[in-house]
């Protein structure tokens, strides 16, 4: 055991004089590799950000979704347009009906079906 030691001393002392012999082939060839590699990841490297990867297809998040896309086409961005009756948008009315209609909007399992007799809630 202690002559395999003193025979890897030996090896590790004489590695740097080595490498400085062939330091360009050494670089040239670490060159190589690392280019290959580089190239590798590029082609083979596949990233999906998409909402699908992180949920479980199967799970509650899931069907919501598919759900939330069956009511309106996509999901990507729902925009509601106001237009206040009074024509300004900051006076205490129109405040208080954006108001009401955000909190309608977080509580929508509150809304009563009957209200809206084409839109399943459920």
């Amino acid at each position: 055991m202690e002559n395999l030691l003193l025979k890897l001393t030996g090896i590790f002392a004489q590695a740097p004089n080595r490498v400085l012999e062939f330091k360009q082939t050494i670089l040239a060839a670490l060159t190589l590799v690392s280019l290959f590699l580089f190239h590798a990841i590029y082609e083979q490297t596949e990233f999906d950000l998409s909402s699908e990867a992180f949920i479980d297809q199967e799970g509650s998040a899931q069907i919501a979704l598919d759900e939330f896309r069956r009511q309106f086409g996509s999901d990507r961005s729902v925009f509601l347009i106001y237009k206040p009756a009074d024509g300004d948008v900051f006076s205490r009315k129109s405040l208080s009906t954006i108001q009401e209609l955000t909190t309608k909007l977080e509580n929508w399992q509150d809304l009563d079906p009957e209200m809206f007799p084409n839109i399943d809630l459920n």
